[in-house]
């Protein structure tokens, strides 16, 4: 993410005030705002000694619109643009092209006062540090808010000793997790609250983390830190790289060097008031449809999918489409090729170097119309499941246990039965029915299995 903004304090007229230069360094920018919500996330990532809001808020919280819009206003009490210099004309304003851009030292600045409603939320902002913000205002409009004052330390450390059942956390099916799930627990705890609501239980070092300690830590929570990441997450993978998925289902992948050190975590059920928690509604409109079933016949793979999202429509209108679907049984979710040995894995891989493209959907796009024949979707039963966040865990846990999802049936002929031989032991996996580049037409006879 580029940063936006060069920012200086000038003056810390009292203990809950302070006023800032602020300079437009990237013309995305374009703005200097007066808004609660773009300097709570200004004076979060502040790189002062003893930020409270850091250690109360993580970015992911404070860079969430809805979150922003009802909370702001608890911290930040009052904003007053006290001057601007070298404003953009009205013809620059979302034209980063405009001749006004071309001069970075003649940009947008200018002096901002900032009262907020407790002194520790600026106590690290110390006068004439400075640093560089990627900060943005993603809201007009904010609530009101009552004042939010700092915990103490007494009040912020109770951790819960067990995970399953724990308030901090929501039941999910491992199949969630499709391309690992037969290494999890038939049901995952996910973090449902953020990143700061979560406390190591210990730390230990990339050194120390062995193959048989990473295994005992796949499918729980763990806390990390690396160069360019920190967590909690769940670790729901171990191959070249690790995958961290956190309560929102977003996946982070972590070579083996990329962080400083591990461990498992835990709920500090202090922290929970702010965020608001996970819960499946939300959940359910993130995950990818699950390939649950294959059945072969000659040249023909017959799919059952299931999809979470509510009223989901599943499609595979172009041969490229249909590759790209049927690719995810040998690449991950970072474009990593994970079972070489299957015919469809070596194909690929063998055209991406003698096309000498960087990206597997280059050579989608190029081989796709040789190598599907025919591709036919069709929904075969309805979701049968009640509304989840009125249910208690273990009433999730039950209805999770019918595999309640709306039910598909995909059939694939391919140009050879080669291409498809791997995918009994390939399922469960995740589909991927995103739209593709066009495929380029095909002359000549249809591809084979050649012994690549």
């Amino acid at each position: 993410m580029s940063e936006l903004y060069q920012v200086e304090v000038t003056n810390r007229p009292d203990d809950r005030t302070v006023e800032l230069y602020i300079k437009v360094i990237h013309p995305d920018a374009m703005y200097i705002y007066d808004t609660p919500g773009f300097y709570l996330m200004l004076l979060q990532e502040c790189p002062g000694t003893g930020n409270q809001l850091a250690t109360e808020l993580d970015y992911g919280t404070v860079a969430d619109a809805n979150w922003l819009k009802k909370y702001a206003r608890g911290f930040i009490e009052d904003v007053e643009i006290i001057s601007l210099e070298n404003k953009p004309p009205k013809a620059a304003l979302n034209n980063s092209s405009h001749k006004y851009w071309e001069a970075g030292s003649a940009w947008l600045s200018g002096t901002i006062r900032i009262r907020v409603t407790d002194p520790a939320w600026v106590a690290h902002v110390e006068n004439r540090l400075a640093w560089e913000s990627a900060a943005y205002d993603p809201n007009t409009r904010y609530n009101k808010c009552a004042p939010i004052l700092p915990e103490s330390e007494a009040e912020a450390d109770e951790v819960v000793s067990e995970v399953d059942y724990s308030q901090g956390f929501l039941p999910v099916p491992n199949y969630f997790f499709a391309a690992t799930s037969g290494l999890l627990s038939p049901i995952i705890w996910i973090p449902k609250y953020g990143e700061n609501a979560y406390k190591p239980l210990e730390k230990i070092a990339q050194e120390n983390l062995t193959e048989e300690v990473m295994k005992s830590f796949l499918g729980k929570l763990v806390a990390f830190e690396g160069g360019w990441s920190s967590g909690p997450g769940i670790l729901t993978g171990m191959n070249s790289m690790f995958t961290i998925s956190d309560g929102s289902m977003g996946i982070a992948g972590m070579s083996r060097t990329d962080y400083d050190w591990m461990g498992l975590a835990t709920f500090n059920t202090r922290k929970k008031r702010l965020k608001d928690p996970m819960n499946y509604h939300s959940l359910l409109r993130r995950i990818d449809p699950m390939v649950a079933e294959v059945k072969l016949d000659g040249k023909t793979a017959i799919f059952t999918v299931y999809t979470f999202q509510e009223n989901a429509v599943l499609k595979l209108e172009t041969t490229s489409e249909a590759l790209t679907f049927l690719s995810r049984s040998v690449v991950d979710n970072f474009g990593t090729f994970f079972n070489e040995k299957s015919k469809l894995s070596q194909f690929l891989q063998a055209k991406k170097e003698e096309y000498d493209v960087h990206f597997l959907s280059q050579v989608i796009t190029k081989v796709a119309s040789g190598m599907v024949v025919r591709t036919a979707v069709s929904k075969v039963k309805d979701a049968s499941h009640p509304d989840f966040d009125t249910l208690n865990n273990d009433e999730i846990i039950e209805v999770l246990q019918t595999m309640p999802w709306a039910t598909w049936e995909i059939s694939l002929e391919m140009s050879d039965a080669a291409w498809i031989e791997h995918l009994p032991s390939a399922v469960p996996f995740e589909g991927s029915f995103s739209m593709t580049n066009p495929p380029e037409s095909w002359e000549g006879e249809l591809l084979t299995w050649k012994g690549e």
